[in-house]
């Protein structure tokens, strides 16, 4: 475990003298992708809903005034391109579910401005914003910001086009680009347009204002495409553009400041900016900081948890029977079918009795112990052969496909075993296979230790 990465660049401008005592912070996160908190199964574990918040409190006592801002995808993805990313027939029900808690967490949070990125924007209607409005005496009040989104039927924006967050140490005025794109692109009720055209106007009124000091432009975008729209850009001066992850500190291009926010609310994105009166944004610091769950705890956020994913499963109907199956890792043929471990072991006992030894015949029980059955990115790697031929379907009723069984490994077996053990089966694959459960963010050191991990499961 790890305490915290940190990059830090340092851009200084010659001969500035602050005429504030102490810089503005802005903490900023996103593509959480309703990721509420980790499933446990990594190593070095990161992000997080509960660890966010442990940080923020602490955070609080260093700088009180610090700015907290998103820049969405804060539901989880849907379908893309032609593979069943999610085979859920309610699926749409339950992202929206993630998403809306996403959502409460982050005004529970006290964020001040949330940028919602094209998928958010799908979600978007009135129910979501309630989310962060539902405790009027929460302050302060979070709020969307959508500088370029319009309403596709009247072309009025739909959500705030800026907002102006004032501290002791500077008065920053937001903009928000769920895309750098010109349009016209329809995203749900919301279309986005005339991009550059509509930050411009945005920005001219904001930069006659004596109070406000610096402008910042939250972008749904990576810096390649902020650098590039930045080189075509001749509007007022934007001080500091805030993208999406790309492992970018600070940079300068012209008089703009560009850094980014880390992905998957693994990290917080700490921008320390000095701000001069009359210049603006005169220095900007970047450190990211690592959401390490055994560092930053918070209570109040474990029990919203917990009690969130209960009410959701009663909510959704998800107690009994459970979810449908939630993704196809390997794809197989419908037709090809599966027949559980208890099958293999008519044959194959010893190899039954030291599998039932190891972590992965009891790796659904978790996902039921912290009700967390019914989250897409949870189950995918706790169960076999799921929405396929004999495989895995629904809770209780698939129960003999629950955990990672013989079949993960060596594929689907009931042709195996109706041609008396003759038929086709899997064999010399098993670092492929397991990849695709113990990939770069779940075991972030398994394909350089897989002989270790290996020899626990191998017979």
């Amino acid at each position: 475990m790890f305490l915290w990465i940190g990059w830090i660049f340092v851009w200084t401008g010659l001969g500035a003298m602050s005429a504030y005592s102490a810089p503005v912070t802005i903490l900023v996160t996103s593509d959480t992708q309703a990721l509420l908190e980790p499933c446990g199964c990594a190593e070095n574990i990161e992000g997080g809903l509960e660890a966010r918040a442990g940080y923020f409190e602490r955070a609080r006592n260093e700088s009180p005034d610090a700015i907290r801002v998103d820049l969405g995808r804060f539901f989880p993805p849907r379908k893309q391109d032609k593979k069943p990313a999610y085979l859920l027939p309610n699926e749409d029900q339950v992202n929206r579910a993630v998403g809306l808690l996403n959502l409460e967490a982050m005004r529970r949070l006290s964020y001040h401005a949330i940028l919602p990125g094209p998928l958010d924007l799908e979600y978007l209607d009135e129910e979501a914003r309630q989310a962060l409005s539902a405790d009027s005496t929460h302050n302060p009040q979070p709020s969307f910001v959508a500088t370029n989104v319009v309403d596709v039927k009247t072309g009025q924006p739909v959500l705030p086009v800026s907002l102006i967050q004032s501290t002791p140490n500077g008065t920053l005025a937001f903009v928000g680009a769920c895309s750098l794109q010109e349009g016209p692109a329809a995203h749900g009720a919301g279309r986005v347009e005339k991009t550059r055209e509509m930050i411009t106007k945005t920005i001219e009124p904001l930069r006659q204002d004596p109070a406000v000091d610096a402008v910042v432009l939250l972008a749904h975008e990576p810096p390649m495409a902020v650098r590039k729209w930045l080189a075509d850009y001749s509007g007022p001066r934007i001080d500091l553009v805030i993208a999406l992850d790309a492992g970018l500190a600070v940079e300068k291009t012209g008089e703009t400041y560009i850094t980014n926010a880390p992905a998957k609310g693994r990290a917080v994105g700490k921008i320390v900016a000095e701000v001069e009166k009359g210049k603006g944004i005169v220095t900007v610091t970047f450190e990211r900081i690592s959401l390490d769950p055994a560092v930053y705890s918070h209570p109040a956020t474990r029990e919203f948890l917990t009690q969130a994913y209960a009410s959701q499963v009663k909510a959704l109907g998800l107690a009994l029977p459970g979810p449908p199956v939630l993704m196809d890792l390997r794809e197989e043929k419908e037709s090809v079918g599966y027949a559980g471990a208890e099958a293999c072991a008519e044959c194959h006992q010893t190899q039954y009795d030291q599998w039932k030894s190891t972590p992965h015949a009891k790796a659904f029980w978790p996902l039921l112990d912290q009700n967390r059955h019914w989250i897409p990115y949870c189950v995918q790697c706790h169960v076999t052969g799921m929405n396929q031929s004999g495989g895995f379907r629904a809770y209780p009723a698939s129960v003999k496909m629950m955990h990672v069984q013989c079949e993960t490994c060596h594929g689907p077996g009931q042709s195996h075993i109706d041609e008396f053990g003759t038929g086709p089966i899997r064999r010399g694959e098993a670092k492929a296979v397991c990849i695709q459960c113990h990939d770069a963010k779940n075991s972030p050191q398994f394909e350089e230790t897989f002989d270790l991990y290996f020899d626990q499961i191998k017979h």
